[in-house]
């Protein structure tokens, strides 16, 4: 009789886990950690999507963007001036004019960091301007002192 206990017994212990957990509960608790597997890799999988997304769209709006600003000034041919003096000034409001075209171009994506810097390169575009424009109205040699300025001031940057 007590071999056909002991044959019950394991039999018994065979189907059940060895850390003597119920099988149903077992089961759910492993049911449970797969289906939270899969949850997790399906979120994953969305959030990585979405970001790739996001990186694809940004680097596509930054290419359109330079793309867009190189055309223009392509097709924007310099014209020929009759004075030197009309000549700087044209160029000079061509800089203004691209840091805040750049500025509008990138507050249209959302990138105010970026909208920021150009905005702040434009006003000292034209703090400069209208630093020059100042010395040479002070000044006995007019714009020649002012070339000699900016001269030396673009020398000093070589250092």
């Amino acid at each position: 009789m007590l071999e056909g206990q002991k044959s019950e017994s394991s039999s018994s212990t065979s189907t059940e886990p060895k850390s003597g957990v119920d099988p149903g509960v077992h089961k759910a608790i492993k049911d449970a950690i797969s289906s939270t597997f899969s949850d997790l890799s399906a979120n994953l999988t969305s959030v990585i999507e979405s970001r790739i997304s996001d990186l694809k769209r940004n680097l596509s709006d930054e290419q359109e963007s330079a793309l867009t600003f190189k055309s223009k000034r392509f097709k924007k041919s310099e014209p020929e001036f009759k004075s030197k003096g009309n000549k700087a000034q044209f160029q000079h409001q061509q800089l203004v004019l691209e840091k805040l075209t750049e500025a509008r171009d990138s507050l249209a994506c959302a990138k105010y960091e970026k909208a920021k810097e150009a905005i702040e390169e434009g006003i000292s575009l034209s703090e400069k301007r209208i630093k020059v424009i100042r010395l040479a109205d002070k000044s006995e040699f007019g714009w020649s002192t002012v070339k000699e300025y900016l001269s030396d001031e673009f020398n000093s940057f070589k250092l």
